[in-house]
């Protein structure tokens, strides 16, 4: 339980780092983007939620030595994450736009995979190790999607071409 309890602050962080930097930005395709960002860390949150509180309601405790462990590997997870947030707001202001908000995400994307995929070596249950399998699967659909948003609003044109490009004969 108390990796999700990490897993679950950080989702919450990045929820209001993607709010904060919403309302730091006044060009509309830039605060969409990290509203719609925010609204998607809420559906995390929620998933967490629910699976601790089906873990507490079956009696799941950790013994004092891993919750130990997992409160100074939490120590340090935050410290670097408050190094990605200040980044991200020094990367933000006024005019930031779609492209900009992306590149931003992109890097709380992918400390966030690296933390799910580091969950999933430090859990010994297997049903945990399934539910940051699903996560993380999650968190890199979005970073994908956010790769392919930078590449086609960069230059449409090259995407549209690599999507219609007939299958190379083998």
């Amino acid at each position: 339980i108390p990796l999700f309890h990490v897993a679950l602050q950080l989702e919450q962080e990045g929820f209001k780092l993607f709010n904060e930097l919403s309302h730091q930005t006044k060009e509309e395709s830039g605060w969409k983007m990290f509203l719609a960002l925010a609204h998607q860390e809420r559906d995390h949150i929620a998933a967490l939620e629910r699976e601790i509180e089906r873990r507490k309601s079956r009696g799941e405790r950790a013994p004092q030595d891993i919750q130990d462990q997992v409160a100074q590997y939490r120590g340090q997870l935050l410290g670097v994450l408050e190094e990605v947030k200040r980044q991200s707001r020094a990367a933000v202001g006024p005019h930031t736009d779609q492209i900009q908000a992306l590149e931003v995400v992109a890097k709380m994307e992918d400390f966030i995979c690296r933390f799910y995929a580091e969950a999933i070596s430090r859990t010994e249950s297997q049903q945990s190790k399934e539910f940051f399998l699903q996560m993380l699967e999650m968190e890199q659909g979005h970073r994908e999607l956010l790769e392919g948003s930078i590449a086609y609003l960069e230059d449409p044109e090259r995407v549209h071409a690599e999507r219609v490009r007939p299958p190379e004969a083998a």
